[in-house]
């Protein structure tokens, strides 16, 4: 709800329960791109699609939908979110990078050869995008994708007390 020391919180909307009993889909419009649903592991998929029939079923209706330049925003997000995990880290991860993760530290080097001029169209690309997807929007009520490409793989005994990072599992 609404919390006055966040204004953004502010222009949300009343949140309401009236119709979360409600098993009736008719009308509810799924969006779906095949491209982006069917990146994901075989059993993600399987998975995924067993929930779109269920949903069907109970009276949604799908719809294919093309998103478009989605290559291009995995790209634009990765450009911000690096550039803002560096900037925010800065102080702290000059004076303790080797306290980071493999994963992190992977990422920082990446950014490091990252310009303002890089983030700043990043940062247009995900304005396009969003554009985009605000049309997409007016045709679908959701689009539906996995929530994750894969399933959550075995944590080894070792790695209980301290973690570790799993670099071939992240290029997945």
């Amino acid at each position: 709800g609404p919390d006055p020391r966040d204004r953004r919180s502010l222009l949300q909307p009343p949140l309401h329960l009236h119709d979360v009993g409600n098993q009736d889909l008719k009308g509810v419009r799924l969006g779906i791109c095949t491209a982006w649903f069917e990146d994901a592991q075989a059993e993600v998929v399987a998975a995924c699609r067993t929930l779109v029939g269920q949903l069907v079923d109970a009276g949604a209706e799908v719809r294919e939908v093309d998103v478009p330049d989605i290559e291009l925003v995995k790209a634009a997000h990765l450009v911000i979110i690096i550039s803002e995990m560096i900037a925010f880290n800065s102080k702290f991860g000059r004076e303790h990078r080797h306290d980071f993760g493999l994963d992190v530290r992977v990422n920082f080097a990446l950014g490091g050869d990252l310009t303002s001029s890089d983030y700043v169209h990043a940062l247009r690309h995900r304005q396009s995008f969003t554009h985009q997807m605000l049309k997409l929007m007016k045709d679908v009520d959701v689009i539906v994708t996995p929530t994750t490409g894969t399933t959550a793989p075995p944590i080894p005994e070792h790695a209980l007390p301290d973690g570790e990072s799993d670099i071939a599992m992240l290029e997945e």
